[in-house]
């Protein structure tokens, strides 16, 4: 009788576990967009902020005047960036240090993404060296107009990307020059 029992018993659990269907949906996930649809589209979607302004603080090496071989000297500047693209800007920056030196530089920096955290960019620009000794003549100087191309990256230790750093090399007519700066965007 027991044996019956039991027989019957788990007949009667295995009929009701497959009586009981699982509800049927479809899962369709959203398409992958691979390009862009518009060049403002941002494809960095961390980029939340963009601060225009930075103030910098920096040394720059190298030949500043036809007469002196190499130099030294340390600057702060004012850099503001604008036309803003998802991987493009256009930066124009003005420095001063010691000895009436003034450096101008406009540049448009490409961003790569290939990391989410420090925004890596490389820049190619057109700077001047002016020397405010040598009067207006400074200022359309052709041996002082230097090329420029740079690498930095826009968010160092991750701070909401308000700290950056940059590393250039720029050549004129007058010699080659070494950049290292570090700056605070506001």
């Amino acid at each position: 009788m027991r044996l019956s029992i039991s027989l019957i018993f788990l007949t009667f659990v295995l009929i009701g576990q497959i009586a009981q269907s699982a509800p049927a949906f479809e899962y369709r996930p959203a398409p992958v967009k691979v390009s862009l649809n518009e060049p403002t589209d941002d494809v960095l979607p961390f980029r939340n902020v963009s601060y225009d302004w930075a103030l910098r603080l920096g040394t720059l090496s190298g030949a500043f005047s036809e007469t002196s071989s190499t130099d030294q000297l340390y600057y702060y500047g004012l850099r503001y960036s604008f036309y803003r693209q998802s991987l493009s800007s256009w930066e124009l920056e003005i420095s001063t240090g010691g000895n009436n030196f003034l450096h101008i530089t406009a540049g448009k920096k490409f961003y790569f993404p290939l990391e989410e955290v420090t925004l890596p960019y490389y820049k190619i620009s057109v700077g001047d060296l002016v020397d405010s000794s040598e009067n207006l003549a400074s200022v359309f100087n052709i041996k002082k107009i230097q090329a420029v191309a740079a690498v930095g990256l826009d968010d160092l230790f991750l701070w909401n990307q308000r700290l950056q750093g940059e590393l250039a090399i720029g050549y004129a007519l007058v010699g080659p020059q070494y950049e290292v700066s570090i700056g605070f965007a506001f």
